[in-house]
């Protein structure tokens, strides 16, 4: 992600004391972490995404036609990519 493993610890303490994250370990390697979004975090995580439905068209709708069909050919795009990713990131983890 591009940040140091302090970094990433510290901002992950600050997520868990502001209850929007719990921790707990791997039950098959015990080295790792796995953080578990709280109802908290959950609740935080769909108040400020953007890809809610209702949020997306009223983006969309600030477009042109022409602009809005760049605009899902590039998300199209993106979810590809990004399903491409998971499946990796999967992978490795098991």
């Amino acid at each position: 992600m591009g940040v140091t493993a302090s970094t990433m610890s510290l901002a992950t303490d600050r997520l868990e004391e502001g209850g929007f994250v719990r921790r707990s370990r791997d039950k098959s390697d015990g080295r790792r972490l796995r953080l578990l979004l709280t109802s908290k975090g959950e609740r935080t995580r769909k108040a400020h995404s953007f890809l809610d439905p209702q949020k997306v068209k009223a983006v969309l709708a600030q477009l042109s036609r022409r602009e809005r069909a760049e605009a899902v050919r590039g998300m199209e795009l993106l979810a590809r990519a990004a399903a491409g990713y998971m499946r990796i990131c999967q992978q490795l983890a098991e």
